[in-house]
């Protein structure tokens, strides 16, 4: 090669190297709006989640308590059941 030709194809690297990084930074910004965009989707979704939870809680409250309490008349009416008859 000669000196102009090693300068050409220098420049030609140093252009070509100018794109790439230019092409990456762009992607990399679009790739950062697209992950914040997802956070915030995300997050939105576990409040609502959150919100729906903390009115779960009485639910499963009353849900808890039914089983005991028909077992509790359960006993009970056996109870009575056996004194009548025994």
């Amino acid at each position: 090669f000669t000196k102009q030709q090693r300068r050409e194809v220098q420049q030609a690297i140093e252009r070509g190297m100018e794109k790439v990084r230019t092409q990456a930074g762009s992607k990399n910004r679009e790739l950062d709006k697209k992950v914040k965009q997802l956070q915030k989707q995300l997050a939105a979704k576990e409040e609502s989640a959150l919100s729906t939870n903390q009115e779960a809680p009485s639910k499963s409250k009353a849900n808890t308590m039914l089983p005991w309490g028909l077992l509790l008349l359960t006993w009970v009416g056996l109870a009575v059941y056996l004194s009548m008859f025994a």
